[in-house]
This record gives C-alpha cells, structure tokens and sequence, in this order.
C-alpha cells in the first residue's frame, strides 16, 4: 500500500535576526592579547611562507595524497624548491631513510 506523503515541515522564522559581528577590540587591547598568547606557546600569528602547490606541479607524475599537520606540510613545501621537483626530494629523503638504518 502506498503511503500517504507527509504535510511539509512549516518552519517558524520570524523571531530570527542576524548577531551582528563582534566588537573589535583596541589596538592596545589586541597587542596585550597577542603577548600573553605567545607567552603561552601559541605561534598562529607566526609568519608562514606559503608555497603555493601548482608550482610543484609535474605532468607524468602520479598522485599521492596525504594528511599532514600544517607545518609538515609547509616544511615540506620549502624543501621540495630545493630540488627539480617533489619526485626528486621525495626520493632524496627515502634514500637519505634507508641509509640511516643501515
């Protein structure tokens, strides 16, 4: 038997309305905040060089794709500039691995 199909779900948004965007703080406020988080440990604010991936793209190549934390990935990045391409730099650290196990 073929069921009946259900009344549509009314949704009642008339007491919604937008937050606006939060308060910016004063630079003093702002520079104070950035201190106490860098004498806790937290760099966010650190300058990164963001190597952008298309240069290091190579036709011929097959894919690998990886989860990496940000700074290996940017460390990475930096690296493979050093060489012909990440084909290259990658299989300079394999080498440079095996021969530090033997």
């Amino acid at each position: 038997m073929p069921e009946e199909p259900r009344k549509a779900a009314r949704l009642d948004l008339s007491g919604f309305a937008p937050k606006g965007r939060a308060p910016a703080l004063d630079p003093v406020q702002e520079r104070a905040s950035i201190e106490v988080g860098k004498r806790l440990g937290f760099d966010a604010r650190a300058p990164v060089e963001k190597v952008d991936g298309r240069t290091l793209r190579r036709k011929n190549k097959s894919q690998m794709n990886m989860r990496l934390s940000l700074q290996t990935q940017n460390d990475f990045k930096r690296l493979v500039t050093e060489f012909d391409d990440a084909d290259a730099c990658l299989s300079h650290l394999i080498q440079l691995y095996r021969q530090s196990k033997a």
